[in-house]
């Protein structure tokens, strides 16, 4: 079994039952259905008793996030899955030695659905007007002469796609019946002319992770080289936007959208500017939410610790090196 970037072969035998530490943010019910579900394995969720750290000690597995000196100092700890995507707070630790002996895996791929629909319902308001409609409607206001001649057809849209993994290429098929052409960038898939590409494209879709590579990769002047009328979106990480640079470019062009369920800071503070700006739509990070997302969430996990159980390799290995 890969851990980290050195091969280390862990075999936990089928029939051996294990203690899983799950730190995922779970109620009553979704903690009854992963103990179901988890057949004989122990399952410890935290408690304010304050011996949650002897609790974690025992655990072969966590399900979620710990402190560092505790994974760190684990003796047992051989798997920990992350509850998700993102792990730009776990950077920092040693990899280099933890990766020896635990692997860790997010959940690459498993929110790609629901964020392209965001980001498809998102670009869709823009184009067609519903977000201008929703505030006209609360004002009770008709307005139809003046919106009608500035709404916009995503038939035959240029797109620019700024990363290409499971959530871009799921985007890139909801397109698909707008009859769409693409320009896909990515670390394996280079443009050679960056500027054209994005001044002549009519949607930039960002979904990138973000890494030292990637950092304000839409910094002041890659923004300026966007059309005045394209719609950024951004579903990826607001650290990958200079987003003082954006929030200036959409003062400036009012005709220049933004989509962003991402942003620099989390929550927005109530006196950034794209909170009031009219050609902001904001989705407040909510574009992998379901209804089943919790329990969808523990079928993923219980899908990996049957893979960890047989030694076979595992969804969503993270590559440390590669910040993704």
């Amino acid at each position: 079994m890969y851990y980290g970037e050195v091969d280390v072969f862990v075999i936990i035998p089928s029939n051996a039952f294990m203690s899983i530490y799950a730190t995922v943010q779970l109620n009553e019910d979704d903690q009854a259905f992963l103990r179901e579900q988890a057949g004989g394995d122990e399952v410890i969720f935290p408690t304010s008793s304050g011996d949650d750290r002897s609790r974690f000690d025992s655990c072969e597995v966590l399900f979620g996030r710990a402190p560092r000196e505790w994974v760190e100092s684990s003796a047992r700890l051989k798997w920990m899955q992350l509850g998700s995507v993102g792990f730009d707070d776990l950077l920092t630790w040693d990899w280099k030695t933890l990766g020896s002996r635990i692997q860790a895996t997010n959940l690459s791929g498993f929110f790609a659905n629901p964020v392209a629909e965001t980001a498809l319902a998102g670009l869709l308001a823009v184009m067609r007007g519903i977000d201008r409609l929703g505030r006209l409607q609360q004002a009770a206001k008709w307005d139809k002469m003046s919106l009608r001649p500035t709404l916009r057809s995503l038939q035959n849209a240029q797109v620019f796609l700024a990363g290409y993994g499971s959530i871009a290429q799921r985007f890139e098929r909801l397109l698909s019946p707008f009859d769409c052409r693409f320009t896909r960038f990515s670390r394996s898939q280079k443009v050679a002319d960056e500027r054209s590409a994005l001044a002549s494209s009519d949607v930039i879709f960002c979904s990138m992770p973000e890494t030292p590579d990637t950092s304000k990769w839409f910094n002041r002047e890659r923004l300026s080289w966007m059309n005045r009328d394209a719609i950024f979106i951004n579903v990826g990480r607001g650290g990958v936007v200079d987003e003082a640079a954006l929030i200036e470019r959409l003062k400036q062009h009012d005709q220049f959208a933004a989509v962003l369920d991402v942003t620099a800071v989390e929550p927005l503070p109530v006196e950034s500017p794209l909170w009031q700006l009219p050609n902001v739509l904001l989705t407040q990070h909510t574009a992998g939410g379901t209804t089943d997302e919790m329990k969808d969430m523990i079928k993923f996990f219980l899908a990996n610790l049957k893979r960890f159980r047989q030694a076979e390799p595992l969804q969503g290995v993270i590559h440390w090196s590669q910040g993704y």
